[in-house]
């Protein structure tokens, strides 16, 4: 039963790992969409 916590804290580090790089990646597409944007509005 001591186990089963640490089993549960580590499965959203592992989560939150995976899903972060995809956040970022997103991010700097939008900057860059938005960039293109503005440059070709501006």
């Amino acid at each position: 039963m001591a186990h089963r916590p640490a089993k549960i804290i580590q499965v959203p580090n592992l989560a939150r790992s995976a899903i972060a790089p995809e956040i970022r990646a997103t991010v700097m597409i939008a900057k860059v969409a938005w960039k293109a944007t503005k440059a070709s509005v501006g």
